[in-house]
C-alpha cells in the first residue's frame, strides 16, 4: 500500500509574532515526480491570520495575499459573472442561439458542423475526438457562456438586429475582465522555505 510523507518547515510570519509553517506532502517511493509533489501551508498567527490568506493554486507552491485584496478580487470576479449570466439569460441570447443551432446544424457533414463550432469557438476537440462523440449546434449553443455569446454576437450575420446589444455587451465584459485581472492579489513576501515569494 502506497503511504505518504509528510515534511514540515516552518518561518516567521511577517509581523514576526507567530510562524507560517508549510508541508510538503510526496509520495513514499523512491521515483516520486515533481508533479507528484504537494504543498499546503497554515498561518500559526492569530495576528496574520486576521490580515493574510493562504492561496492555493494548482502545481504552484500556496502563497499568503492580503485579505483585503483577496476580497476586492472576488468581488470583481463576482460583478464579471454576475454580467455574464444576464448575458446568457437575455432574449437577445436566446435569438442568437437558434441562428448559431441552425448555421452550425445546417451543415452537411460532421467535419463541416465541427469546422463551424471551431470557427465560432465552441469546439476545441479535433475532428476524430469530435466524430466519437458529436453534438450538435443547439447543445453547443445551449453551453455556451455569456462571454462566448457576446462574442459570438459581435459577428454581424449571427448577432442579426442585435449587434448593439452584442457589441456593449462585449465592451462591458472586457471592461469587468481587465478590472479582474488588476486586482488580482499579488503574493506576499515572506522569505518562508516553499511559499511563493
Amino acid at each position: 500500500m502506497a503511504t505518504t510523507d509528510y515534511t514540515d518547515v516552518s518561518s516567521p510570519c511577517p509581523c514576526g509574532q507567530g510562524t507560517i509553517t508549510v508541508t510538503q506532502a510526496s509520495p513514499d517511493h523512491p521515483w516520486v515526480k515533481a508533479s507528484q509533489i504537494t504543498y499546503s501551508a497554515e498561518i500559526d498567527c492569530e495576528v496574520c491570520r486576521q490580515v493574510y490568506s493562504v492561496q492555493h493554486d494548482y502545481g504552484a507552491f500556496p502563497h499568503l495575499v492580503r485579505k483585503a485584496d483577496l476580497q476586492a478580487f472576488q468581488a470583481a470576479r463576482q460583478k464579471r459573472q454576475t454580467a455574464e449570466r444576464e448575458i446568457e439569460a437575455s432574449r437577445e441570447a436566446g435569438d442568437l442561439r437558434g441562428r448559431i443551432a441552425a448555421r452550425v446544424d445546417a451543415e452537411s457533414s460532421m467535419a463541416a458542423k465541427h469546422r463551424q463550432l471551431q470557427g465560432l469557438g465552441l469546439a476545441y476537440e479535433s475532428l476524430g475526438t469530435y466524430r466519437k462523440r458529436p453534438y450538435s449546434g443547439a447543445d453547443a449553443a445551449k453551453r455556451a457562456g455569456g462571454n462566448s455569446l457576446a462574442r459570438i454576437g459581435c459577428i454581424d450575420e449571427l448577432g442579426a438586429g442585435d449587434l448593439d446589444f452584442f457589441r456593449e455587451a462585449k465592451e462591458k465584459l472586457e471592461h469587468l475582465e481587465a478590472e479582474e485581472r488588476r486586482l488580482k492579489p499579488q503574493p506576499v513576501k515572506t522569505g518562508a522555505r516553499w511559499l511563493q515569494k
